[in-house]
């Protein structure tokens, strides 16, 4: 009789894995990040020391440092079609990254105004996949932003796609490890 249970408690242990795995599930369609990344042609990789942080602002991923204080925005901006106007002067390159740029700062600290350093194209085109991307310190005052001293706003940009990326803390060497995971993930891919 004992056997008999056992041969039972082995078929049961093989044919279990085969039976939970039932019909193969359908692929789920792509979530509105999955096409921006792909649309830009982005890679993103989640830093260990995370955890998912996202308060339905308006950007795309919200991560949150486990040990100190300190989280990471990130929004993505991709192209859409293209509208053509008539008697318009057209606007792109620096002048319009710069405006870009401006206006999500003054948006952020409530109407302050903030440097703007521009990265050297040829490290930017190394640590984040394109020539074009520029960083400002400031403090953030708007709704949804506060409960951190400083903001740090990196934005890259490649074939009309941008990504801001927000680094919010208290004191920038407490961070400097989690700053630097976050810093690098999120950048355009190689081509």
């Amino acid at each position: 009789m004992t056997k008999t249970y056992v041969v039972l408690l082995l078929q049961l242990v093989i044919l279990a894995p085969l039976v939970a795995q039932g019909e193969p599930q359908p692929k789920l369609a792509p979530t509105a990040l999955e096409r921006s990344l792909a649309t830009a042609k982005l890679m993103w990789k989640m830093p260990d020391g995370f955890v998912s942080e996202n308060r339905a602002m308006n950007y795309d991923i919200a991560i949150k440092a486990k040990r100190v204080k300190f989280e990471a925005r990130y929004a993505i901006r991709v192209p859409g079609p293209e509208i053509k106007h008539e008697n318009k002067t057209l606007v792109r390159g620096t002048a319009l990254s710069e405006a870009r740029f401006m206006a999500t700062i003054l948006n952020i600290s409530a109407g302050n105004d903030a440097p703007i350093t521009w990265f050297d194209p040829k490290a930017a085109s190394a640590e984040f996949g394109t020539p074009e991307g520029a960083t400002a310190t400031f403090a953030p005052l708007a709704d949804g932003w506060q409960g951190y001293k400083k903001c740090m706003m990196v934005g890259i940009e490649k074939d009309g796609a941008a990504v801001y990326a927000f680094f919010l803390f208290d004191d920038l060497a407490a961070v400097d490890p989690e700053l630097r995971k976050a810093f690098h993930a999120l950048r355009f891919a190689a081509e």
